[in-house]
């Protein structure tokens, strides 16, 4: 009987081990790669592009980033802003793992809120939600340094 038991846990262990919902398979996955510039200017206008990695196990990514700008320097918070994911192909019912480049504008590259700091750094946080409505974890980006000059 007690043999009967631990064979019957151990099936089960890998039974629920070996589902997909368990190993996380149709959840997005990004990582952060690199940004464009190694620093911004205080004023910046143009686009700063942030690379990330993204992989998703049933590949229907291509629905919404979220992404919310912060400083190393503030207290305020803003609003998660939701875009569209940049078009990388259909690959639904495959496993897609690809380089996505935002292209981050002055809505998102803005002055800090309480006005000029000195040291000041500018960082993302994002996540991903695919079509089925499975949502990544949120990433932190490293802080980026804004110059005064």
């Amino acid at each position: 009987m007690k043999k009967l038991f631990i064979l019957s846990a151990v099936l089960l262990t890998t039974v629920m081990g070996c589902s997909k919902e368990e190993n996380g398979d149709d959840k997005p996955v990004i990582k952060f790669k690199s940004y464009s510039v190694p620093e911004i200017p205080a004023g910046f206008q143009g686009n700063l592009v942030v690379t990330l990695d993204v992989a998703d196990g049933d590949g229907d990514i291509e629905d919404t980033l979220f992404i919310q700008t912060n400083w190393t320097t503030s207290t305020t918070t803003l609003n998660y802003d939701p875009r569209r994911m940049p078009g990388i192909g259909a690959y639904k019912g495959t496993n897609l793992k690809a380089e996505v480049q935002l292209l981050l504008d002055n809505t998102y590259v803005i002055p800090n809120p309480e006005g000029y700091q000195d040291n000041d750094s500018i960082y993302f946080r994002i996540y991903v939600q695919d079509n089925s409505k499975n949502i990544s974890d949120t990433i932190v980006t490293p802080p980026i340094r804004i110059y005064h000059r």
